[in-house]
């Protein structure tokens, strides 16, 4: 039994030299088991000792890792040590190759600027990278308590569901999805502000086959600067927009006003109109008129904004303004908006109600010059 055993299997006196050596012993250290016989290997003996790992020496392929166990017993009448050796050097090759191999994928992760984190197929995280942890410290999780290694991110977002907030709920939905294999993968969109920033995000989750089951990597990205982009493109499609529709009421307000052919104005010598001190006081006034508008809409508060309409109407044909001041007016109160970098639902609601006003503030005007019977003069 000792001799065809696939451990080490040595018996040592109480000075340590060897009284009995396997066949599997003595390939572990290039000898034969004659040779070992009265050998004294230094091997660290107590009794009963737990198993350790140790390195031993082999005659030709050097050093080894092994596990040792040693135990007190009776050997041909006296007291003794039987050690069990069992080669453990390619465990362990493997396993610092393995070690090696996820410091090198840290290494990477840590040199992304995305945060990344690896969740398993709980849904705990058993890997962040740095910028993971730096995003969490910012956040005001300065030790990575809540959001490192270790945390669920699926119950996290399932308690952030479970109060209400929309953002959590689709990616607890989206990251489930894809770890039942539901769905290929997921991406969710999100603001993350700061005291000091307005940030976007772009969530992605993708699967990941690990040992337990499928689990996730998980990259947030932050797009506040595509996002900008991509918001500032769109604004000015909008702005292009509105201006080529308000050049084309411009065009029927001068017939309406004037009494001739849409046009037939622009065939006339050109004109300053008024000049930019009247106009930036206009344009501040028409803005009041949006904000105003933006509160009755809101709050269905039924107040005297028409009376207001009006009297900027006639206070504009007191100074003699034509339809393309008040098209000017009305498209610098919304450059105005636009620039104080609103949201985009807000900037369409303000575009809509100034739309209206601007309907009304030119029939006013058109009334005013009729009951007054003049026209404005051309300067």
């Amino acid at each position: 039994m000792l001799q065809h055993n696939p451990d080490g299997l040595i018996v040592l006196d109480d000075e340590g030299r060897v009284l009995f050596a396997n066949p599997s012993a003595a390939r572990l250290f290039g000898y034969t088991t004659d040779e070992l016989v009265g050998v004294q290997l230094g091997l660290p003996i107590g009794d009963d000792d737990p198993a350790s790992e140790i390195d031993v020496l082999h005659k030709d392929a050097g050093p080894l890792v092994v596990e040792m166990r040693s135990a007190r017993l009776q050997w041909e009448g006296r007291m003794a040590h039987l050690v069990t050796l069992r080669d453990i050097t390619a465990h362990k090759r493997r396993a610092e190759a393995l070690r090696q191999a996820q410091q090198l994928v840290l290494s990477v992760l840590n040199a992304l600027q995305t945060s990344i984190a690896v969740v398993d197929h709980t849904g705990e995280i058993i890997l962040v990278n740095e910028a993971w942890a730096a995003s969490a410290r910012e956040g005001g999780d300065p030790n990575v308590e809540h959001t490192g290694v270790g945390i669920n991110y699926v119950e996290v977002c399932r308690t952030s569901a479970a109060h209400g907030d929309a953002d959590a709920s689709r990616v607890l939905e989206g990251m489930l999805g894809t770890i039942s294999g539901a769905l290929p993968s997921f991406e969710h969109e999100y603001p993350c502000h700061t005291p000091t920033e307005k940030r976007r995000y772009l969530m992605r989750a993708l699967p990941l086959d690990l040992d337990g089951g499928r689990g996730l990597v998980i990259a947030h990205l932050n797009i506040t600067r595509q996002y900008a982009a991509a918001r500032a493109q769109a604004e000015r499609e909008t702005f292009t927009s509105i201006e080529a529709a308000h050049l084309r009421e411009q065009q029927a307000f001068e017939h309406f006003i004037m009494g001739v052919p849409p046009g037939a104005l622009r065939a006339l010598p050109a004109r300053p109109g008024l000049d930019d001190r009247h106009l930036g006081g206009f344009v501040g006034q028409y803005v009041m008129l949006i904000e105003q508008a933006l509160l009755q809409r809101a709050y269905r508060v039924h107040d005297a904004q028409n009376a207001r309409v009006r009297e900027f109407a006639e206070a504009l044909g007191h100074a003699d303004a034509h339809p393309r001041d008040v098209i000017q007016i009305h498209l610098r109160a919304l450059q105005r908006n636009r620039q104080a970098q609103r949201a985009p639902d807000l900037l369409q609601a303000q575009v809509e109600e100034s739309r209206l006003i601007l309907l009304e503030v030119l029939g006013y005007l058109a009334a005013f010059y009729r009951e007054n019977r003049q026209i404005p003069p051309a300067r």
